[in-house]
């Protein structure tokens, strides 16, 4: 393991990730261009879905965002873990 608090970071940002906003866990581990699009793509789609007419594409952004999310958080603990 490289650095405890690097993989406790990564661990927390894929934590964030998953349970409170996409995005925001990338950012927490470092990955500021990532977490950026990532937390304005799942806020864009909260608002889409606020509205009856583009509920499904704001459904369908929010789980893109949520997926890359994981991936990102996945891939920082990897990197940390080794």
């Amino acid at each position: 393991m490289k650095n405890k608090n690097a993989f406790a970071n990564s661990v927390i940002g894929l934590i964030f990730n998953l349970q409170i906003l996409p995005g925001l866990g990338s950012l927490i581990g470092g990955k500021k261009k990532e977490g950026i699009i990532q937390a304005i793509a799942a806020i864009v789609s909260v608002l889409l879905m606020l509205k009856d007419s583009t509920l499904t594409i704001g459904i369908i952004l929010m789980i893109a965002a949520w997926l890359w999310g994981l991936m990102t958080g996945i891939t920082m603990v990897r990197e940390t873990a080794h």
